[in-house]
């Protein structure tokens, strides 16, 4: 509330009945009439808005009371919007989602609505009239708390109010927890308070701390995995893990920011480009295909497999890939499909014969066997060899048979075989 002084009114009274002559009005009623605009201008200084002088006439006492009571009058309104105005923010203070506190200069609760009462265990009977450091703020920051209030009431200095800060607080139970606050300042008419509007954090911390653990955890991963990783924004490596620096001969983060295009084959660009914009669009699926990377020295070209998926980064759309470098693999199979070749044509051309059995079943009888013993190409597969071999001779490659299974020598013999029509 706006403060009227008395003396000023009454020398702004006094200046004027000396200048109009106290000659032309009767001492007594200049008296009553004094001592009911004193009585007024009490009553207004004491927040009486309501009070009026009511003087009527045109002396100047009667101009200094209309003076009084339009003063009066402009203060009755203005504390009027004030009032509104603290009903209306104490109403949005009481409906506030999150937990509202006003306090005091005094640091004494003003007002703790239902979400305080949810949050901090406290009702608003219990905790209106208490000092909140008691409260709500944990033991170990009390005295700070009671240091900084201090301190913006004797030099306005401030470092928490009109922001939002973390901070511990303290449940009814004594668990502290990590709660969100923002502070203002309300000035009302009784005098300055303080605002606070209080979020329960806990569930968010614990998020954030296990999506941190789990990128760690995934970080590790993939840093130590042998498979390259990279991941690609913008047609911009934005990631490369170690394996994928060393597979093509890079050192430390040299491969983030550089094009991907410098890193896969000239002959390969265009359909890379292309495969890249498709993924990106989701019209083709994640899929593992083959290519040819270069390597830091710009000639060495190694065989990759590449399976490329869709990710998103700062919430834009990126390619993650994972890269296994199969130069030596493919190689190795090109090895062992050229010996096969070989062996086949070793093997299917000559005029010897050769079968391959287990247990005495042949598992395979290349063409000239076959023709050697009059059986049609394929027919002596999954035969009974036994039934090739003349009798007197099966004892023999028995004996044989089990010599070489026990892993001692088996010198050449020669045996008779039994044609398919039963001779010799």
């Amino acid at each position: 509330m706006r403060s009227v002084s008395i003396g000023s009114m009454l020398l702004v009274a006094l200046t004027a009945l000396m200048a109009g002559g106290l000659g032309l009005i009767g001492h007594r009623v200049i008296t009553r009439r004094m001592a009911h605009l004193i009585a007024t201008t009490n009553l207004v200084a004491a927040g009486k808005l309501d009070t009026r002088a009511a003087l009527e006439g045109g002396d100047e006492l009667s101009r200094i009371g209309k003076s009084i009571d339009s003063m009066a009058d402009q203060l009755q309104r203005s504390q009027e919007v004030a009032d509104l105005s603290l009903a209306h923010t104490h109403r949005v203070l009481e409906t506030s989602l999150d937990a509202a506190i006003v306090m005091d200069s005094e640091g004494i609760i003003t007002l703790w609505n239902a979400h305080a009462e949810n949050i901090f265990g406290w009702s608003a009977q219990e905790a209106v009239g208490k000092h909140m450091s008691d409260l709500i703020v944990p033991v170990q920051h009390r005295a700070t708390h009671i240091r900084g209030l201090k301190r913006f009431l004797q030099t306005g200095e401030t470092r928490n109010i009109g922001r939002r800060i973390e901070i511990e607080a303290l449940r009814r139970s004594g668990e502290t927890f990590q709660v969100e606050l923002a502070i203002s300042l309300l000035p009302t008419n009784t005098g300055l308070c303080f605002s606070a509007f209080i979020r329960d954090i806990t569930q968010r911390k614990t998020a954030e701390a296990a999506i941190t653990a789990a990128n760690h955890r995934f970080q590790a991963v993939v840093e130590n995995v042998q498979e390259g990783i990279m991941v690609v924004q913008d047609d911009v490596m934005a990631y490369a893990n170690p394996a994928m620096h060393v597979m093509l001969g890079y050192e430390g983060q040299e491969l983030i920011g550089m094009k991907l295009l410098q890193v896969l084959v000239p002959e390969e660009h265009e359909a890379a480009i292309a495969r890249g914009r498709r993924r990106l669009a989701g019209l083709e699926p994640n899929a593992l295909y083959e290519a040819w990377m270069l390597k830091k020295d710009r000639h060495t070209r190694i065989r990759v497999d590449r399976n490329i998926t869709v990710m998103q980064v700062d919430g834009r759309p990126a390619l993650l890939g994972a890269i296994t470098d199969v130069t030596e693999t493919r190689r190795a199979e090109q090895s062992l499909k050229e010996a096969n070749e070989k062996y086949r044509l070793m093997v299917e051309h000559p005029k010897t014969g050769m079968f391959i059995s287990r247990d005495l079943i042949f598992l395979y009888a290349n063409p000239a066997l076959h023709e050697m013993l009059g059986y049609a190409p394929g027919e002596l597969i999954g035969l009974d060899s036994r039934k090739v071999i003349v009798a007197e001779d099966l004892d023999a490659v028995l004996a044989r048979e089990a010599r070489r299974m026990q892993g001692l020598a088996t010198p050449t013999t020669e045996i008779r075989l039994l044609r398919k029509g039963g001779e010799e």
